[in-house]
């Protein structure tokens, strides 16, 4: 792996951690948006996500 890969995976692994300390409350979302103004395809793109977490980068 990547030196870069590497220091990602750490990244995002203390931010969870960090929001998993705090408590940090995620809503329920009911629609997927890949933009702004909801203009593109939405979760149907991805297929049935039923009890799913997505996430969208």
């Amino acid at each position: 792996m990547l030196d870069i890969e590497v220091q990602t995976a750490d990244a995002w692994t203390r931010y969870g951690a960090h929001h998993a300390t705090r408590g940090t409350n995620v809503p329920e979302v009911d629609r997927l948006a890949w933009g702004y103004w909801l203009a593109g395809p939405d979760e149907e793109l991805l297929g049935d996500l039923t009890g799913l977490r997505v996430l969208d980068l």
